[in-house]
């Protein structure tokens, strides 16, 4: 299936927002999120706890004549507000694990055929460069997506 960089990048990312929004209900996996954001789709005023989904640079792996091979780093970041320090930290913890632990369940992203693999990237468990003095606190994790693209 061909398909360029950018229409792959925008169907990755439209899944895992996808995947996650279906998590965010009292039978799913992230009932507290109030919103799951795409980093680089966002106004208004954000309630915590949130989810971001957004990306570092993709590089490439593999390139032919005809195929290249990606890796998009998707970041994901938990935001949770609590007056108590250690709740937020354990709470925002928990929830960008969940949310790691989700996505990783499907190699495909759900069915995106170009898509071969998911593997864990970095975690960053809360910390107190994440609080603030407001009781906001954040924890993160990178998703390495693998992926494929062919040209006409």
């Amino acid at each position: 299936m061909n398909k360029t960089l950018g229409e792959a990048y925008s169907e990755i990312m439209d899944r895992v927002i996808e995947i996650l929004k279906n998590e965010c209900n009292e039978e799913g996996k992230l009932p507290e999120i109030n919103r799951v954001i795409r980093g680089d789709r966002t106004r208004g005023v954000i309630k915590p706890p949130v989810l971001w989904v957004y990306q570092e640079q993709l590089t490439h792996e593999v390139i032919t004549s005809r195929m290249e091979e990606w890796t998009l780093p998707l970041v994901l970041v938990a935001v949770y507000q609590s007056n108590d320090p250690e709740k937020g930290h354990i709470n925002s913890t928990d929830i960008v694990d969940r949310a790691r632990t989700i996505i990783l369940r499907d190699r495909h992203l759900g069915g995106l055929s170009f898509v071969f693999d998911v593997k864990s990237g970095p975690f960053e468990p809360s910390s107190p460069l994440f609080s603030d003095k407001d009781g906001v606190y954040g924890a993160g994790a990178v998703l390495n997506i693998h992926f494929k693209i062919f040209r006409d």
